[in-house]
């Protein structure tokens, strides 16, 4: 059985090469130290992050309808023009009326 590098620690104090497996040096007992974990992000750092994150929906070039008379009405008129089908649906945000494509169902 061969030993790589990548499983072996060395003590810190007497420089001994000992295997992955061990807690202790098998020369002098220090203790072994491996992989330091990550801390844990604390509640409110958690909280800090959630409110930086941009909000998702209205952020990108999408065309606000006030009412849905008037999202409707464009809705016709590009279908006239290019025969798209569209779908309208309330936007959650920032309450007005978008247009998306209408998926067919396979």
């Amino acid at each position: 059985m061969s030993v790589s590098s990548d499983d072996i620690i060395i003590c810190g104090v007497c420089d001994h090469k000992n295997p992955i497996f061990r807690l202790k040096c098998s020369e002098c007992g220090l203790r072994l130290s491996k992989k330091k974990h990550k801390k844990m992000a604390s509640k409110k750092k958690k909280a800090l992050q959630k409110s930086k994150r941009k909000p998702l929906g209205c952020d990108g070039n999408k065309i606000k309808y006030t009412t849905r008379r008037d999202a409707s009405k464009a809705r016709k008129n590009i279908y006239s023009q290019k025969g798209a089908i569209l779908r309208i649906y309330k936007c959650k945000i920032c309450n007005a009326y978008h247009l998306t494509k209408l998926r067919s169902k396979k």
